[in-house]
């Protein structure tokens, strides 16, 4: 039904009378128009009432202040409804119960080991002491995103509110989905002018608290509804196949609600802003902003009782106005903090948003206008030498192939920021940047090599913190402290040391900015959260923020982009998409062979997320770990080469040439001659270990060990390489050992002649097999590399301005190159020479970053 975003609806029309004249694509009957086509498929899906599904809801509400507004919203019990009929998304596997055939126990989590999934907090099990009160009670709490969003990228003029929500009993991956949530309503912002004010009153303006009272009257009569349903639950009939039929009664309690502090803030009641004039600085603990800077500030959380029973005066002492909130009265599971503790932070907009940009600036801010353009140069280095690896899992750092410093100011989204930090300590983690940093570093300033010590032992807690964030799961040991609380949990320490850091190491203070912001402060609110709610990655905005690109901009560009019908058209159209994505998967289920899939409702993991990354990271970790029995090996998709022997050479001479395959295969630069040429007289010369009889050897470009990719190939698009490193299985060593990957040859088809071996000279730059106890040659694919002597590095080869890593180990590389078969790959690694183009001269060390999951751990640790 043509969309994609931005596609004009008439153009439907347009493409089938097309055809239809001259293609004759439809016969002698016309085609359906658009609309009569949209309408069958409400039909088919919705029944005979399908028209009560096709268009909004929409009434006109008079506010406080006298002001009308047109509020745009589908009825919730619908949405609910819809979510609750479809087969897919109420799959059993895709549900968090503890016994299908007793969906009214309580599914608490019983393992004792981990905070993960939402069931494994503290709310659940109070949720459902609370809620469930009756014998066929099941708790279904429900999750909400509430965020306001550009949808005209062009002038940035329209914007909508969308509120979404989604089920709790999901889990994570079913969470993130699309078709796993529902847009319920479009908050309006009011433009009317204001009424006439009582005579004596100067000015009819609109004050802030009434702006915010009118807000919070139009979430009221949204959430009368929610309130409604809560009020007797929904009756319901859960078909678990051979668990059996359950009548059930559903209890919708509402879990929390994601958003941006701004938004929080709104729905909280509280004053917008948070300069240093405020008294409060929090919406959800009563913490002074004088004393917001202080990491070891122990906090008091708002309890939703008291703070109710405020007089205007008290509550103005927290930063808070006086008003009939709109989310009074809703159930949140009986949690004593009630919205206020609903309002959970979270790490897009607290870390990526905030703690992110703070590092970046501070680290601009450092640098003299010498060091900026050594550092624009640095970048482009790096990134062109190793943007490709094989363990995907790290954040990409393509983006700054330009440098990092033009990217001030810029639109970055959140992982991109991310990234940006992440590649500051990539930087900092090569001696010869390090020491230009020093040499030229701003004339009487004190940003010299110890700052830039410091300033990467803080990049190393940023990074852990955020790994520690985005865990699954979570010990108990290092969320409860011995007190039984979280304030003295390892984490809690952590995450105070790391912001000791930040205040040491940024220099927010030196640009005339301070840290009594909630961006600092409610880092320490995290633990709490995870106490809560499991894994934080269960409250994460990124993935609603995605996710909105779909549900909500792009229906809105199928509009006319007019401000006063934008929330009536979008909602239209939404309705559409969700129609048509139902209609998809119900012809998918009774027609295998249907000339469509159900793509959107296939449970996944957007790439574009930090979960996906950290998936990727256990999934190479965990099945690629094989040996010589269990191995999958392929060359599909690789460009194609062959190593030839020059067969009129003298007698003894290997010389070889390479001899791309396929039109327009050959790079620009190919591999290095004196590579090839030692590769020669192993393959080709009389050397210990076999002899290949043929004059020719394959090889590629990549391999593919169980799914898993390896590439290692010379210049094709720029004027670097790729080359991936790999961790391989030696013998006499316990651990693998990295090395880099130069390139694979393929020797499953050749000859090979192994008797009469003749004496090995053993200053051949390349050396023999080490993963096995026999050293010949076999009909294997083997790659050369250019291994590291073992995991560590000695004393003699660091200098002031080799940094100590922690995230990051430095090793010692061979002088030699050696060929071993590719069944000796273990696992996916991330290495970089120790070297950004600044030296001719190179130290033969190299960084190899550990793996992500570790990074976590020393955060965690003492």
């Amino acid at each position: 039904m043509l969309d994609k975003r931005g596609v004009a609806n008439t153009l439907f029309d347009k493409i089938t009378k097309w055809a239809w004249l001259n293609a004759n694509t439809f016969g002698n009957t016309p085609p359906m128009k658009r609309e009569v086509v949209v309408q069958k498929v409400f039909k088919a899906v919705r029944g005979d009432n399908y028209k009560e599904y096709m268009y909004p809801k929409q009434t006109v509400l008079k506010l406080s202040t006298g002001r009308h507004v047109a509020l745009t919203y589908f009825p919730l019990e619908t949405l609910i409804i819809d979510m609750l009929a479809n087969s897919t998304l109420m799959a059993k596997q895709n549900l968090l119960f503890s016994d299908f055939s007793e969906p009214t126990k309580d599914s608490s989590s019983t393992d004792p080991l981990s905070f993960g999934e939402l069931n494994t907090g503290t709310w659940w099990k109070n949720a459902h002491q609370h809620e469930c009160t009756n014998d066929n009670d099941v708790l279904w709490p429900l999750i909400m995103f509430i965020d306001g969003m550009k949808v005209d990228n062009i002038s940035g003029k329209l914007k909508l509110e969308p509120i979404s929500f989604t089920f709790s009993r999901f889990k994570r991956f079913v969470r993130h989905q699309d078709n796993a949530w529902r847009t319920w309503a479009y908050m309006e912002e009011v433009k009317q002018p204001p009424p006439s004010r009582p005579v004596g009153e100067e000015d009819p303006i609109i004050t802030a608290k009434e702006r915010l009272q009118e807000y919070h009257d139009i979430l009221n009569f949204l959430m009368k509804q929610l309130r409604k349903i809560q009020q007797h639950g929904m009756k319901w009939t859960l078909d678990f196949g051979a668990n059996g039929m359950h009548d059930v009664v559903l209890k919708l309690p509402l879990q929390f609600i994601i958003g941006d502090c701004e938004g929080h803030d709104k729905l909280a009641g509280r004053f917008k802003g948070h300069t240093h004039n405020i008294k409060g600085l929090c919406r959800d603990c009563d913490i002074p902003t004088q004393f917001s800077d202080d990491e070891n500030w122990v906090c008091s959380y708002f309890i939703q009782n008291e703070m109710e029973a405020l007089t205007e005066e008290e509550l103005r002492s927290y930063s808070f106005h006086k008003i009939n909130n709109g989310l009074h009265g809703v159930s949140t599971g009986g949690f004593p903090r009630g919205i206020f503790g609903m309002l959970i932070p979270e790490m897009l907009h607290l870390y990526k948003s905030g703690h992110c940009n703070w590092q970046f600036d501070s680290f601009v801010y450092s640098m003299s206008g010498k060091c900026t353009e050594v550092t624009t140069q640095v970048c482009t280095f790096l990134v062109n030498a190793n943007r490709g690896q094989s363990d995907r899992s790290y954040p990409d750092i393509g983006t700054f192939r330009d440098g990092i410093v033009k990217s001030q100011g810029t639109n970055l989204m959140g992982h991109q920021k991310h990234a940006r930090i992440f590649f500051i300590y990539l930087m900092l983690c090569c001696s010869e940047f390090v020491r230009s940093l020093d040499q030229n570093h701003k004339r009487g300033s004190s940003y010299d090599r110890p700052f830039y010590v410091d300033y990467a032992h803080m990049l190393e807690y940023s990074l852990g913190f955020y790994e520690w964030s985005m865990k699954r799961e979570h010990e108990p040991r290092t969320i409860i402290g011995e007190d039984g609380t979280h304030e003295t949990s390892i984490a809690q320490h952590g995450i105070r040391r790391y912001l000791g850091k930040v205040k040491r190491c940024c220099l927010r203070i030196e640009m005339g900015k301070s840290y009594k912001m909630p961006k600092f402060h409610q880092s320490l609110h995290l633990v709490s959260g995870v106490e809560d709610h499991g894994s934080l990655m269960n409250v994460d905005g990124s993935r609603p923020e995605s996710m909105a690109k779909g549900n909500v901009k792009d229906p809105a560009s199928h509009t006319q982009r007019n401000s006063s019908k934008l929330s009536y058209q979008t909602g239209k159209r939404y309705m559409e998409l969700l129609t048509f994505r139902e209609y998809k998967r119900l012809r998918s289920e009774t027609d295998p062979h249907a000339n469509f899939c159900c793509d959107d409702v296939t449970p996944y993991i957007s790439h574009t997320t930090e979960e996906a990354k950290i998936a990727l990271a256990v999934q190479s970790t965990n099945s690629v770990v094989m040996g010589a029995d269990d191995q999958c090996v392929d060359t599909k998709g690789s460009t194609k080469f062959c190593i030839c022997l020059d067969v009129d050479q003298p007698e003894g001479h290997h010389a070889v040439t390479v001899d791309w395959l396929g039109k327009g295969n050959k790079p620009l630069k190919s591999f290095d001659d004196h590579l090839l040429q030692q590769l020669g007289k192993r393959l080709f010369g009389a050397s210990d270990g076999g002899i290949v009889a043929d004059s020719t050897v394959p090889g590629c470009n990549s391999i593919n060990i169980n799914d898993m990719k390896y590439t290692a190939h010379p210049m094709f698009g720029n004027d670097h390489v790729w080359k991936d490193w790999v961790y391989i299985k030696w013998d006499g060593y316990e651990e693998p050992i990295p090395a880099r990957i130069e390139m694979f040859v393929d020797l499953t088809e050749s000859i090979i002649l192994n008797e009469n071996p003749e004496e090995h000279h053993p200053d051949d730059d390349l050396q023999y097999i080490r993963r096995f106890n026999h050293e010949y040659l076999e009909n294997k694919i083997y790659a050369v590399v250019w291994s590291a002597k073992s995991l560590t590095m000695p004393r003699q080869k660091m200098t002031e301005y080799h940094i100590p890593l922690n995230l990051a180990y430095r090793v010692e590389l061979e002088a030699g190159r050696w060929i071993v078969p590719v069944e000796s790959f273990v696992k996916p690694c991330f290495g970089m020479l120790n070297s950004c183009g600044l030296e001719d001269q190179f130290d033969m060390t190299a960084i190899i970053l550990k793996q992500r999951e570790q990074w976590a751990n020393f955060f965690l640790s003492p």
